[in-house]
């Protein structure tokens, strides 16, 4: 076998190394509930009508149907061994890495740049998180098609035969579908094919109409799942509403400049980064204003980022308009395709509570990584030539060091895996590299609790809204742990500030209304009750816990009333049928309301 095709080889082996120690860890609680553990579509297994669902339904406010086709044919393939749903995003990953070779061969020529640039892919430790983290597979996912898609394109470009040409684009279009059906991140496709004019010599030679009519379908492509994915996340983008458009704007600067600096230092990184948003900076929600955010953007920290970005920009500029000799356009061509395909994520469109997030590097990091790669090595062969006693020391000090990158973040990426094997190691790593952090807080909290460390989880519980206050996970599971560990005049404040927050939300209510009647406070348990069968008047839970109570003080009539219209809502919920059945046999006997959400 020749050295390129064992080098090829070896890239993909080094990207499952890396990662296989996930075949070993489960589910996480984080989004996998969602996509898998909690999803009866995917629970089922792939079937048509799995498949036709799929592209009708939303999840985690995406549209991404064939993520969720994939789901359902691990399901199919491996059954819940989450080890197999690994191992999907450990071989899609391996794969990645080799069209990312070939990608960069086929784009520079130079098969020893290419072959530092896919192992840099391979082993980078900010991709940890779309390959170890099972709810993540629309990255990988994504990642192969978008690749397939532009070696593809280049195939087009690079033929001279019509019909080859046209199948070539064919696949090209083909590729660049699915991955908009597996990511929506893939609406950057048609500006990255733009960019890859650059480097074809296509704008060079008239660029014009025609070429840019190749591109009207992929931006048709674009625009439909670009529509889709708004409908999705309608719901998240209004709970992020108050976040101002200057701070998003701000944000965005500093996001770019993080995602950098992490792609050259790799260290600290985490599950979650929360925006660093100043109280002033949000409007208050049912009376109670957010007394303890994280300290806002600084000055400084904007300053820096635009220093930052400015620095790279300027020098990739300057590279690409050397005044005499060749020019070295390769760091211009890269930092573009890193900032375009952030576009879409950089937070100018706010979903979600994070500031930045590793999973949106998998894809724009290749940019980066090859500009910088390929315009070492250019500038290492231009040192070199014409000076044949230094070409060899050159060359293999310049190796070294790329070795010895690529040994240090392979090694910084194994450690980065190993948080991914639980929830708690994983919240923990959280907490321990974003101090401050809201919802890692609460994360850890829920994992001890499901391990039965209460006093534990109470306490991150309590740690999280002493950074914000208004945190409606653990503002209700703080109050429910408080509550089942007999501390239940502890749990009401929290269960009032959270009826409060969100005085539409009839499980609220519930909880606190059980509380309520567990302290004796009658009439404010019964109004808090009434509240919530106002809000959802079928919902037999409701009815159910509402008769208890009822039961409980003696108002046997209500109480049968509110049985009856919890069977009318559902004829098949059996404590409903059973309670009403006693209390017909006149039994005035009632376990009080313990059906809880």
């Amino acid at each position: 076998m020749t050295r390129p095709r064992l080098s090829a080889v070896a890239i993909p082996l080094l990207a499952a190394l890396v990662y296989l120690p996930t075949i070993g860890y489960g589910f996480l609680a984080w989004d996998d509930d969602v996509y898998v553990t909690a999803n009866p579509l995917v629970l089922a297994g792939l079937t048509m009508h799995g498949v036709g669902e799929a592209f009708t339904s939303f999840a985690c406010s995406n549209w991404h149907p064939l993520t969720l086709v994939s789901h359902m044919l691990d399901v199919s393939v491996f059954g819940m061994w989450a080890g197999g749903h690994h191992l999907t995003n450990v071989v899609l990953h391996a794969v990645n890495s080799l069209l990312v070779l070939l990608l960069a061969w086929r784009l520079t020529g130079r098969w020893l740049e290419s072959l530092v640039v896919a192992a840099l892919f391979a082993v980078h430790p900010q991709r940890v998180e779309s390959v170890a983290w099972i709810s993540e597979r629309k990255d990988v996912l994504c990642g192969a098609f978008f690749l397939v898609a532009l070696l593809a394109y280049l195939g087009f470009v690079g033929s001279d035969e019509p019909r080859s040409r046209w199948r070539c684009y064919a696949a090209a279009l083909g590729a660049g579908v699915l991955a908009s059906l597996a990511k929506p991140m893939a609406v950057t496709l048609p500006l990255i094919l733009l960019l890859l004019d650059t480097r074809t010599g296509r704008t060079g030679r008239g660029f014009g109409w025609r070429n840019a009519g190749e591109k009207l379908p992929f931006l048709a492509v674009a625009g439909i799942t670009a529509c889709l994915t708004m409908l999705a996340q309608e719901a998240a983008r209004s709970s992020m509403a108050s976040v101002p458009i200057g701070f998003r704007a701000a944000n965005a600067v500093v996001a770019y400049a993080t995602y950098a600096r992490r792609a050259a230092c790799p260290i600290g990184l985490g599950a979650m980064y929360p925006l660093a948003i100043s109280p002033s900076e949000l409007t208050t929600v049912g009376g109670i204003p957010l007394e303890a955010a994280s300290r806002g953007l600084t000055v400084a920290q904007i300053a820096s980022a635009i220093t930052l970005l400015g620095i790279i920009s300027g020098a990739a500029v300057a590279l690409a308009r050397l005044p005499s000799g060749p020019t070295m356009p390769w760091l211009a061509f890269g930092w573009a395709w890193f900032l375009i395909m952030l576009v879409p994520v950089i937070g100018l469109v706010q979903v979600g509570s994070q500031a930045t997030a590793d999973r949106y590097y998998y894809l724009p990091g290749i940019g980066l990584e090859l500009g910088v790669i390929m315009t070492l090595g250019e500038a290492v062969r231009r040192a070199v030539a014409g000076r044949e006693s230094l070409r060899r020391p050159v060359i293999i000090g310049a190796s070294g060091v790329a070795l010895g990158i690529l040994v240090i973040f392979t090694i910084l990426a194994h450690r980065q895996v190993g948080t991914w094997r639980s929830d708690e190691s994983l919240w923990r790593n959280a907490v321990t590299v974003a101090p401050r952090n809201a919802i890692a807080e609460c994360q850890l909290a829920s994992a001890l609790a499901a391990q039965g460390r209460t006093a534990e989880a109470v306490e991150h519980h309590l740690a999280a809204l002493r950074i914000d206050p208004r945190l409606r996970d653990s503002l209700t599971n703080l109050g429910l742990l408080l509550s089942d560990g007999g501390r239940t005049a502890e749990a009401v404040p929290f269960l009032e500030r959270a009826s409060k927050l969100w005085p539409a939300d009839a499980d609220m209510g519930v909880n606190l209304a059980i509380c309520l009647a567990r302290l004796g406070r009658r009439d404010e348990a019964r109004n808090a009750f009434l509240r919530a069968v106002t809000i959802e008047p079928d919902n037999a839970k409701h009815r159910y816990n509402f008769a208890m109570f009822l039961q409980s003080i003696g108002d046997l009539d209500a109480a049968r009333h509110e049985l009856e219209l919890a069977l009318e809502s559902d004829p098949t919920f059996a404590p409903a049928r059973a309670a009403l059945r006693r209390i017909r046999a006149g039994s005035t006997r009632s376990p009080g309301p313990t059906a809880r959400d």
